[in-house]
Parts: structure tokens; sequence; C-alpha cells
């Protein structure tokens, strides 16, 4: 077990919440309260206890009445995983509801610190990891998918935590999409120091590789495969940092 987690409840001991959103599912684990999830949100499979709990249906697309239905005295949601009016929703089912926002490391433990403190009325706080950091600064672009093209931006998790450990984006500070789509024209034009992009099943090493060599067929910057687990905002990014420096 991580040593930062509290233990992990193995039944319904506290409030009973729905979790409708993957990363939140998986903090509330991380913080020794998966055992009152009793509903959450399709593509919620981590921890491997999350696999077994009752679904509520996709992220943006599960509805309050299907919430209603599990009868739960919380739902927390994530406002980057929520359909439009859903919070108005909850309040006239007058169920009480929290939204968590986690796009950056700070957020992961302040939105901790509050879960805790609101729903348990604990004052226990996640011990604070500490990150590893770069020699010197680097450029970077990260991307969430290679083909087309997106990538994270200034507004996302791993932006802000390629950021802690010695990471420039090159994007615009100006683009507020956490997820920009970017066309080719834009990519061919960039000198940056580092590529990383996530390790999905069709996404290999050899793919990020030959894309870069059509992109940079001079100059083609370190290329660098990340594990799944850091397209998710939660602690276990952070306990696999030094993974983002090799």
């Amino acid at each position: 077990m991580s040593k930062f987690l509290f233990l992990v409840a193995c039944a319904w001991a506290g409030p009973k919440i729905v979790s409708t959103s993957p990363q939140v599912t998986e903090l509330l684990f991380q913080l020794g309260k998966g055992g009152d999830v009793i509903a959450t949100s399709d593509f919620s499979d981590f921890p491997a206890a999350a696999k077994k709990i009752p679904r509520i249906g996709m992220p943006f697309a599960y509805g309050v009445e299907t919430i209603a239905r599990f009868q739960p005295q919380w739902v927390l949601t994530e406002p980057n995983a929520a359909p439009p009016m859903i919070e108005k929703g909850l309040e006239a089912l007058q169920v009480r509801h929290l939204s968590i926002p986690i796009r950056t490391v700070a957020a992961v433990y302040s939105q901790s610190e509050r879960i805790l403190s609101e729903i348990y009325a604990e004052k226990n706080r996640p011990l604070r990891i500490a990150l590893p950091r770069a020699q010197s600064e680097f450029t970077f672009l990260a991307f969430s998918w290679l083909d087309p093209p997106i990538l994270f931006g200034h507004t996302s998790f791993l932006s802000d935590l390629l950021a802690k450990v010695g990471g420039k984006n090159a994007l615009p500070k100006d683009w507020k999409n956490p997820y920009p789509k970017i066309s080719l024209e834009w990519l061919i034009k960039q000198k940056v120091s580092r590529i990383y992009f996530i390790a999905y099943a069709d996404q290999t090493m050899d793919k990020a590789f030959s894309m870069a060599d059509f992109w940079w067929p001079v100059g083609k910057p370190k290329i660098i495969g990340l594990p799944e687990l850091f397209s998710r905002a939660s602690f276990t990014p952070l306990e696999h940092a030094q993974e983002l420096l090799p």
C-alpha cells in the first residue's frame, strides 16, 4: 500500500456516496473512503476494487434520475466530466453534493482535505509527496492522443505536474482548453526538447517515433512514453513522478 494512503474501508461504514467521475472515485479510495462509494461512472477502473461498484452511466451522459435510484447521502461531481445542469438537478432533489475540480497538483491535496472535512468532519491531511526536479528547465509537448494530435493543455493535471518537475509547456499560455486539438502546421513549427505521450495499447513507442520523424525530420526531441496512470489526476502520478525524468 502506498505510504500516503489512509486505511481503505471494506464496508459501507460511512456516508453513502455516488461518485460521478473516475478520478474522484480513485481519489476516494486513496483517502480510505472507497468502501463508502455505492455507485460510480463508467471507466472507474482504478483501483481494481472500483470495477465492482455499480455504474450510473458514461461521464457527461448520466442522469439525475439514475443517481437518485441509489439514494445517496452525497454526490461528488467533477466539472470536467459532468453533464450540463447536473448540480441544479441535484439541488432540486435536495441531495447534498460537492463539485471536485482536480486539474492541478495542489488541487489533489486541497480537494482531498475538502472531502475529508465537509463529508467526514475529519482533520486528517494526506502526506505531501516530495517531487523530483530536473537539473535544468526543459520545454515539452504532452500528447493525450497522437493521431489526430491532441495535447495536454496548461489547465490539465499532467501539464501542471510536468511544470512542478521543471518543465515548460510549449503551448501558448492563453490556450485555456485542457485538451486542445492542434494542427500539423502548428506542430511542425515547434522546437521542444521533450515529447511525452500516454502509451495506450494502440499508442506504442514505435508509432510515436514514426510520427515524430514525420513532424520533425531534423532535430527530433526526446520521446518519452508514459503509462496510462499519468492520464488521471490523483496521488498515483505523484508517486511515479520520477518516470517523467528518465
